[in-house]
């Protein structure tokens, strides 16, 4: 009679990956966390997907291949966004709002989406859905957007993580550092 036993196996390793332009040259980061509690050696071989392999202290070997990486086409120059208003200084974990324009300066109609992503280094989360189809962009018009954001932090705050992608040419185009505010955590602003 065969037995069988259900358990739950967890993820070894985190991997997190970003491309970084420089020049006409395209480099590739890797971020490898140990997500385990046991000491690894590894070998990492770049050969256009990352295959790492690990030896725990006990000697077991273990392997991760992660699917081919791909960079996706940037964005050509000819996409804008622009700052329209937004408060100088805002409360600690009050929602803000602030305007900007997206603007299509090349020669095809783009069908645009918006996302939204939070850094874990920031003192402001995106309050919104992400995701969201804004329409098209016909080619030397402008898109108006209001978004909305919560400090979690005090002191001077950047506006980052917002993300473009064209759905007609799967282009994705990041915008961050948009602009600053000022995160107060008293009742009144110090700037009335």
């Amino acid at each position: 009679m065969r037995k069988f036993f259900k358990f739950q196996v967890l993820k070894p390793l985190e991997v997190k990956t970003k491309f970084h332009t420089v020049s006409d040259s395209v480099y590739l980061e890797a971020q490898v966390q140990n997500s385990t509690t046991s000491v690894m050696s590894m070998n990492v071989a770049p050969i256009g997907k990352l295959d790492i392999v690990w030896r725990t202290n006990f000697g077991e070997v273990g392997r991760l291949q992660t699917s081919q990486l791909q960079k996706m086409k940037p964005f050509p120059q000819e996409v804008q966004l622009k700052m329209e208003s937004c408060p100088i200084a805002v409360k600690l974990e009050e929602e803000f709002s602030f305007k900007c324009s997206l603007q299509n300066f090349g020669d095809s109609k783009m069908e645009v989406k918006l996302f939204l992503t939070d850094s874990s280094d920031s003192g402001l989360l995106w309050s919104g859905i992400s995701g969201k189809v804004i329409g098209p962009l016909p080619p030397n018009s402008t898109i108006s957007l209001e978004l909305s954001l919560v400090p979690t932090r005090t002191g001077l705050q950047t506006i980052s993580g917002l993300r473009i992608l064209d759905m007609n040419s799967k282009s994705v185009c990041e915008f961050d550092k948009i602009g600053h505010v000022i995160v107060y955590s008293t009742q009144e602003s110090p700037f009335t």
